[in-house]
């Protein structure tokens, strides 16, 4: 989608050195911000909606770094990746669930420790 869709009365727009663009758009009610590749592709689109921001980012890479801690709190979490997906610890992983917990594959699955509980 590219911002020139969007039919509104108000566009503040400002062409940042790297030439991207970034725009404010406010229209009875309705404010955003877009901000755009030099080539118009939408990269970060920030809406204000009545809920709260609502966040939609494109990009080719995304990386997300703290010091400390990153915390995620949702009703629904979903993660879809077309080729793989890995998650790594250095300490302890724990997977919980107050409801039934499955895990599929179409290939084998193998399970790797010192020892191995079940139940």
């Amino acid at each position: 989608m590219n911002s020139a869709d969007i039919d509104s009365s108000e566009i503040s727009t400002t062409t940042l050195p790297s030439g991207r663009t970034l725009r404010l758009i406010t229209d009875n009610g309705h404010e955003e911000l877009i901000l755009e590749a030099p080539n118009g592709e939408l990269e970060l689109r920030i809406l204000l909606t009545e809920d709260g921001p609502l966040l939609k980012l494109s990009a080719a890479k995304l990386e997300l770094e703290a010091a400390d801690s990153i915390s995620m709190k949702c009703k629904t979490f979903d993660v879809s990746a077309s080729e793989s997906a890995t998650l790594t610890s250095e300490g302890g992983l724990s997977i919980n669930s107050n409801d039934e917990l499955t895990v599929n594959s179409d290939d084998h699955v193998r399970v790797t420790g010192k020892i191995i509980h079940l139940n």
